[in-house]
């Protein structure tokens, strides 16, 4: 295999393996804000869903921006 070829290799590989590790993120993300919601209405306290929301929030911001950031398309 010529160098040119696995150095096309390897870029298409590491876009792969960033587009699924972001997904992974994401699904991590949602499924954590889920069980932390659920929690908060279980236990029934203003103080607990508004600790949900602000992380909630502070989770997905950081992907939001990455998503709009230089990552290649």
């Amino acid at each position: 295999m010529s160098e040119s070829k696995t150095a096309a290799m390897a870029t298409a590989l590491s876009l792969a393996l960033e587009v699924l590790s972001a997904k992974v993120v994401l699904i991590l993300a949602i499924l954590m804000s889920f069980g932390l919601f659920s929690w908060a209405m279980a236990l029934g306290s203003w103080v607990a869903v508004l600790t949900a929301a602000i992380f909630t929030a502070l989770v997905f911001l950081p992907i939001l921006w990455r998503s709009h950031g230089n990552s290649p398309q």
